[in-house]
């Protein structure tokens, strides 16, 4: 369900509808890139190669590392995503927010809650690079959005959100995910 949603988000644009890929959408860096979203979620490995034929794997939540920019390597690329199997089946949480209806993410936050107990909260869309908050157990709304707010997240601000909304709708989304994951 959640890969679903996620590239539901990516197909949203006449101008990747069909044409997409999840390592394009990942390398590309964008902050509204639901791959990102999805792999951060799920604590992806990004497999990368080098043109000198050497490897090194590294988080999909450190490959982005703001917008437009990541830590690849000059010739670099993307070759595989590792995915852990217990966070593929975790109970998970999706929220996506636009200022019009199949526009770009503004908000996108994505809940997980793995068979051990421990949470996972990504926010992607809002912020310049994947932002993966965990907890040993499932925190409350107010001890979550406190975190949000210990690590002062650079909100973006753009024609896709001020960034005083953004900050509001991120903390109300992960109250929600939150909620979801709890049940």
């Amino acid at each position: 369900m959640l890969a679903r949603q996620c590239c539901h988000a990516l197909l949203g644009s006449f101008k990747v509808h069909n044409v997409a890929t999840v390592g394009g959408n990942i390398c590309l860096s964008l902050p509204a890139g639901p791959m990102t979203s999805f792999a951060s979620a799920l604590d992806a490995t990004a497999e990368l190669r080098g043109a000198d034929g050497a490897g090194r794997c590294l988080p999909v939540a450190d490959l982005v590392t703001g917008d437009g920019g990541n830590a690849l390597g000059p010739g670099e690329l993307l070759t595989r995503l590792r995915l852990r199997s217990d966070a593929l089946r975790a109970r998970t949480a999706f929220r996506q927010l636009s200022l019009s209806p199949v526009g770009r993410s503004a908000v996108l936050v994505i809940g997980r809650r793995d068979p051990g107990g421990q949470v996972v909260v990504s926010v992607t869309a809002s912020v310049p690079s994947p932002v993966v908050l965990r907890f040993p157990e499932l925190p409350s709304p107010a001890e979550a959005v406190g975190r949000l707010d210990e690590a002062a997240l650079p909100y973006l601000d753009d024609v896709h959100g001020s960034a005083l909304w953004r900050a509001a709708m991120t903390r109300r989304l992960v109250a929600e995910v939150l909620a979801e994951v709890a049940g």
